[in-house]
């Protein structure tokens, strides 16, 4: 199992959730590439923290599919 931590700022954030941004590009890189199944990802929201467990890694992943591909741990 290997831990991921990603940055993202609050603005960011939220044009993502309101689908003004659909992409975040700078999620698509090696490190990225390297997250497998149990693998733990920490994300920073501007203030807020999540951290989660991988449960399923896909190359395309619609956004009513997300929240089946992982576990909230904190």
């Amino acid at each position: 199992m290997n831990e991921f931590e990603y940055r993202i700022t609050e603005q960011v954030y939220n044009w993502i959730v309101v689908g003004t941004k659909k992409v975040e590009v700078r999620l698509y890189n090696e490190k990225s590439s390297k997250i497998k199944v149990n693998d733990i990802i920490e994300i920073q929201f501007g203030e807020r923290t999540v951290k989660a467990e991988v449960l399923e890694v896909n190359e395309v992943v619609r956004k009513e599919q997300a929240g089946m591909m992982y576990r909230i741990i904190e």
